[in-house]
């Protein structure tokens, strides 16, 4: 019987050494490599949508404070507004094209399903674009990317970006232009002073 005490001793042993590797202690801080592999491993939670009056003080602040080389910029229109509704844009025109040294005008209307829909954008300044209808100066949605394809992360400062790349296209930067000057507030002050002096 003696080897068969042995043996049982020996299995009681091993079965011990099984169990103590699943009881060692864990170590309180974490090494790197768990840390890491924990990290890489990690789903991120999907980021909430930030509410409108947050994203518009985030988009007027960025416009504060100017947009790369200056060439394109834009505030509110009213600062009355509480809404936050109506904003400016300014583009100038891109070197090497027939807009270079040109100053555009826009309107950007965000309306209160903004960003989750695309605002109105209507350029002041006459203009000569694919883009862009003739008679009142809106950006045309169906002939423009951006806005035909919006996504919430969109800002205006994109729009405004975008647009100026597109005086650049083939389509655009060769296009005959009306004269400088003429937007539609002068025309509409021209028009004023005409109906005046009929009258």
């Amino acid at each position: 019987r003696w080897w068969r005490i042995e043996e049982e001793e020996e299995e009681e042993e091993k079965s011990r050494g099984r169990v103590d590797r699943f009881l060692l202690p864990i170590p309180k801080r974490p090494c790197a490599s768990v840390f890491l592999a924990r990290k890489e491993v990690r789903i991120p939670e999907p980021a909430e949508n930030v509410p409108r009056n947050f994203r518009m003080l985030e988009e007027l602040e960025r416009g504060e404070k100017g947009i790369g080389d200056g060439t394109v910029s834009y505030g509110m229109d009213d600062a009355d507004d509480i809404y936050m509704c109506s904003w400016t844009g300014t583009i100038i025109g891109p070197q090497n094209t027939v807009h270079e040294g040109r100053i555009y005008q826009l309107k950007l209307y965000c309306d209160k399903d903004y960003p989750d829909k695309p605002p109105t954008v209507r350029f002041q300044t006459r203009i000569n674009m694919t883009c862009v209808n003739q008679e009142t100066g809106m950006v045309e949605p169906g002939l423009f990317p951006m806005l035909a394809n919006w996504q919430r992360e969109y800002t205006m400062e994109d729009i405004l970006m975008s647009l100026k790349k597109e005086m650049s296209s083939p389509q655009n930067r060769k296009l005959h232009q009306p004269p400088e000057g003429s937007d539609d507030q002068r025309m509409e002050q021209k028009d004023l002073a005409q109906r005046c002096a009929i009258l």
